[in-house]
C-alpha cells in the first residue's frame, strides 16, 4: 500500500489563486492567534483546565469524538459527534454537563447491528445558528473513496434532511466520504464539500443541488481526499482547501498492476 501527499490547488472565478503556503500561512495564524491567547491567560493569572465530559454513550465510544461545534453566541450550546459506525451525534445545552442525542433523520448502517455513520465534521452557520450541517465519512472496500453524506438541520439539530443533492439512477451526487466542508459565514444556504474521489463541490442552496468547484484526479488506482476546506470570514469569495492522494493499487507501468 501506498499513500502519497500532495497538495490540491484550483484557481476559478468564484475562488482566489492559492499558492502552497497559503494554507500553511493560514494554520500557523491560527496557530499564533492560540498561542497568544494561552500566553495572555498564563500573565493575567488565569488557570486553564480540562475536565472528561460524559454522556449516555459507551465506553467503546470514549475517544472518538473528533468533531465538534459550539454555538456562535451561547457557548452552553455544543455538539459533538462520533468519529466510528456508533452513536453518532449528542447536543448539551448546559455546556457539556449533560447530552442528548440527536439523531433523527440520519440514516443508520448495518445489516443486523445498527449503528449511526461515523461523524466527521459539524458545523453551524455563523449567520443563522438553527441551521446545522453535520458530514458522514466511512471506509467501504465497494465504493473507491468510501462512503459519505452530508446532512442538514434547520431546526437547531433536532431534525437532519439529506443534503446530497440531486438523486440519479446512480444515486446522490455526493455518495462519498466528507473529511471537511465549511459554511458561508453570511449565507447559511452556501457550503462547500470536499468530497473524496470527486472533488470540491458547492451548493447555494442548502445542499438540493451541488455544482463542481474543483475535481478531483482520475487517475486508475488512486483517490483524491479533501481534508481543508474553507472560507474566509472576512472575505468569502476567497475559499482555501487541500488535499492528498491516495494509492490504492501498486502500478508498474508495461508489466502489472497489483490490488491490496
Amino acid at each position: 500500500m501506498i499513500v502519497k501527499n500532495r497538495r490540491i490547488e484550483q484557481n476559478q472565478q468564484s475562488l482566489r489563486s492559492i499558492k502552497p503556503k497559503g494554507v500553511q500561512q493560514f494554520i500557523l495564524a491560527i496557530s499564533l492567534a492560540i498561542t497568544a491567547l494561552l500566553n495572555t491567560s498564563a500573565q493575567s493569572g488565569m488557570s486553564l483546565s480540562w475536565t472528561k465530559v460524559s454522556g449516555p454513550w459507551g465506553s467503546d465510544a470514549d475517544g472518538t469524538f473528533g468533531s465538534v461545534a459550539v454555538h456562535p453566541s451561547n457557548p452552553n450550546v455544543m455538539f459533538v459527534g462520533c468519529g466510528i459506525l456508533g452513536p453518532g451525534i449528542f447536543k448539551s445545552t448546559d455546556g457539556g454537563t449533560t447530552w442528548v442525542a440527536k439523531n433523527n433523520g440520519i440514516s443508520q448502517m448495518g445489516l443486523f447491528a445498527k449503528n449511526y455513520p461515523p461523524i466527521s465534521k459539524i458545523a453551524i452557520s455563523p449567520s443563522d445558528p438553527n441551521v446545522i450541517y453535520c458530514s458522514a465519512a466511512q471506509d467501504y472496500s465497494l465504493l473507491a473513496g468510501g462512503y459519505g453524506a452530508i446532512y442538514r438541520s434547520g431546526d437547531g439539530g433536532e431534525s437532519w434532511q439529506i443534503a446530497n443533492g440531486r438523486r440519479s439512477l446512480f444515486g446522490y451526487q455526493i455518495r462519498t466520504s466528507i473529511l471537511d466542508f465549511d459554511v458561508h459565514p453570511q449565507n447559511p444556504d452556501i457550503v462547500y464539500a470536499g468530497v473524496s474521489g470527486k472533488g470540491v463541490l458547492k451548493t447555494s442552496n442548502g445542499g438540493s443541488d451541488w455544482s463542481m468547484v474543483y475535481s478531483a484526479g482520475s487517475s486508475d488506482g488512486t483517490v483524491d481526499y479533501f481534508n481543508v476546506v474553507r472560507i474566509s470570514p472576512l472575505n468569502p469569495n476567497t475559499v482555501l482547501f487541500s488535499g492528498f492522494t491516495y494509492y490504492f493499487v501498486d502500478t508498474i507501468p508495461g508489466l502489472l498492476t497489483v490490488s491490496h
